[in-house]
């Protein structure tokens, strides 16, 4: 019995906690520089992207969004 209480308890401190995604996320900033606010993803959403919008004459903005 005791063996079996040791290995559930070695099972317990080897398993690794997942952790989701983050991003950085903005809009209307002209660089990524700028992009400092971090926001999870959701359980489907498996990387980040970056996508400038050309606004104007010569302006542009970044936005940061999760790739679904």
């Amino acid at each position: 019995m005791r063996a079996l209480l040791m290995a559930c308890l070695a099972a317990v401190l080897c398993v690794d906690v997942a952790k989701s995604l983050t991003c950085y996320t903005c809009t209307n900033q002209t660089s990524n520089d700028q992009c400092l606010t971090t926001s999870p993803c959701t359980k489907n959403e498996t990387a980040c992207a970056t996508i400038v919008e050309k606004k104007g004459a010569g302006e542009s903005y970044c936005h940061e969004l999760p790739l679904l």
